[in-house]
């Protein structure tokens, strides 16, 4: 398997981890009110690396695609804008979480839905890439295409599963494998 792709699907785990946090927090299944700070680092996280180097990643695969397969880039749609209505929904809910602790600027009901849809959203979309856009691209691209997306892939770790760990991200990292060691939903 390309190297980009081995880090692309090792990301969609490693959202799905976050997602799991973001959906427990919300609903209410860590018993008690909703940890807001973990939850607003995990959307900074989502905009500082997802939205902003792994979505900008899988848009170059589906560009190389698009050209030598336009039928197959018409079969899985738009991923650029999807990626942008993706990092639009990201924006949301960092918004609302930041309208949380404003007396009556959220209601609960608004703040689940919020949170409920993005999940939902980052969950289909990363679905359709699993099982239609990323077989698709190792079927179709070559190994040239794959060490020019590589190269410029390279360039950027992840501050959270990476290497080279933001300090604004430790506390959030830390809270990810206390998570995996408590055998929680993660």
């Amino acid at each position: 398997m390309p190297a980009p792709m081995t880090r692309l699907r090792d990301e969609h785990d490693n959202v799905e981890k976050l997602l799991k946090i973001l959906e427990s927090q919300s609903t209410g299944a860590t018993g008690g009110r909703p940890d807001y700070g973990l939850m607003e680092d995990i959307a900074e996280y989502f905009l500082t690396y997802p939205d902003a180097v792994h979505h900008p990643c899988e848009d170059m695969v589906y560009v190389k695609l698009a050209e030598r397969r336009p039928d197959q880039a018409r079969e899985i749609g738009d991923l650029v804008t999807e990626h942008g209505r993706i990092a639009d929904a990201t924006r949301s809910l960092a918004n609302t979480l930041r309208l949380i602790d404003q007396d009556g600027a959220v209601t609960h009901h608004e703040f689940h839905a919020v949170v409920q849809g993005f999940v939902a959203a980052q969950r289909a979309h990363m679905q359709k890439e699993e099982v239609v856009f990323f077989p698709a691209a190792e079927q179709t691209l070559t190994a040239e295409d794959w060490n020019a997306i590589n190269i410029q892939f390279e360039v950027h770790t992840d501050p959270i599963f990476g290497h080279n760990l933001e300090e604004r991200f430790v506390t959030l990292r830390n809270r990810i494998f206390s998570w995996n060691d408590d055998s929680s939903p993660c």
